[in-house]
């Protein structure tokens, strides 16, 4: 028997066998975003033959726990009470004594952080560090800790090729040390709505008449999403014609309460109460994609958004702004919409232009959408080039 790098061989009538890497997948919670989705979908989805995970949180938000348990996958929250994360930090230090995994796969930019400092004090020999936002550069502290300590990971993997663009431009950490991996979906999820929740939804936003359009949208209520944009956008179809029968619903989380304040105070000034209901996350989103006619992302940043992949598996026309990678996911007018950034007038025209499509017209596109999704952007295919990764690094 031998020990390479904590990976035991055994070697049995001239054949090695190896046991699976341990590794420690690094988040800081099980909330509704994008990436603890991401995060989560690889984790329950990776071939344990080559890879046992282990997951570390440091708040405790369950959204995805129960994904995650189902799955048999170990959970530990290490909670993290104070801002400097000095408690975090404390149990951390011990856990990783205890456990000396071979390798830490983390996300976001403050987990990124933990796990380089794990292997600069020597508890891990390996550490995969995952970007998923331009929005790094928006943070003098989040670039200065970049700077300093990016060549700590001995693979950075993005989830979109603008954020590639940012780290090699800004950072300026060369090309060989970043991976692009886009995130991908889970596509027959999405194909599975209850229709009994269906009918709730439409109910609850007023469009459960035949003719009502419930235009969707999914994502934390944060600038960054831009939900004042759309009610800008509907606020000018309403004026221009006052007969189209239409809903808008908005899903999610409201970390930022300011800006969730203006959101609501901007839909009663524009006459638009109405109009618009405000639902809570909701793990059932193959209901909720199923029960808009049209879904919007009209983000002014994002990385790779899980929204425009998941609505168009679920079969839905999208229109969302042409930032990041999102023209890289759609043909523009053949399988979705692209609008140009913050600009309203484009966004009012193309929803006016989709909201006049014909049912033969909408059907192709979702059709397009959803064989775009299944042929390039399933969960298998990034399961699989994670794998890839580790496999080039050694670790399987």
């Amino acid at each position: 028997m031998e020990v390479l790098f904590g990976k035991i061989q055994f070697f049995k009538d001239g054949i090695t066998v190896r046991r699976p890497a341990r590794g420690v997948f690094l988040i800081d919670s099980f909330g509704s975003g994008g990436a603890q989705r991401q995060f989560v979908e690889l984790v329950t989805s990776i071939d344990r033959r080559r890879v046992t995970p282990f997951v570390v949180t440091y708040y405790d938000i369950p959204f995805f726990r129960k994904q995650l348990l189902d799955a048999g996958v170990e959970h530990v929250c290490l909670a993290k009470w104070d801002k400097l994360g000095i408690t975090f930090l404390v149990k951390w230090v011990m856990f990783l004594k205890k456990n000396r995994p071979d390798f830490i796969h983390s996300f976001l930019n403050i987990p990124n952080f933990y796990a380089r400092l794990a292997k600069f004090l020597g508890f891990v020999p390996m550490v995969i560090t995952s970007e998923r936002n331009i929005s790094l550069t928006d943070s003098r502290e989040l670039v200065i800790l970049e700077k300093m300590f990016w060549r700590l990971s001995d693979r950075i993997i993005a989830n979109a090729w603008g954020v590639r663009e940012v780290l090699t431009r800004e950072i300026e950490i060369p090309d060989e040390y970043i991976t692009v991996i886009h995130n991908g979906v889970a596509t027959d999820r999405f194909r599975q709505p209850c229709f009994n929740r269906v009918a709730e939804i439409r109910a609850k936003s007023g469009a459960s008449h035949e003719n009502c359009v419930l235009v969707g949208m999914i994502g934390r209520v944060l600038k960054q999403k831009n939900q004042l944009g759309l009610l800008h956008a509907m606020a000018k179809i309403k004026s221009k014609d006052g007969s189209l029968p239409f809903r808008v619903g908005f899903w999610g989380s409201e970390p930022d309460s300011e800006y969730a304040a203006l959101v609501r105070n901007t839909a009663t000034a524009l006459i638009l109460d109405p109009h618009v209901t405000y639902f809570e996350p909701e793990e059932d989103v193959a209901s909720v994609y199923a029960a808009c006619d049209i879904v919007v992302l009209p983000s002014l940043w994002e990385g790779f958004p899980n929204v425009v992949l998941e609505a168009m598996s679920a079969g839905r026309v999208v229109v969302a702004s042409d930032i990041v990678d999102n023209a890289h996911i759609i043909d523009n007018g053949r399988n979705g919409f692209i609008v140009r950034p913050g600009d309203v007038e484009d966004l009012s025209r193309v929803i006016v232009n989709v909201l006049g499509l014909s049912k033969d017209e909408r059907r192709k596109i979702e059709l397009r959408a959803e064989e775009r999704v299944l042929t390039s952007f399933s969960l298998q295919k990034m399961v699989q080039s994670t794998m890839d990764v580790y496999k080039e690094l050694g670790l399987c």
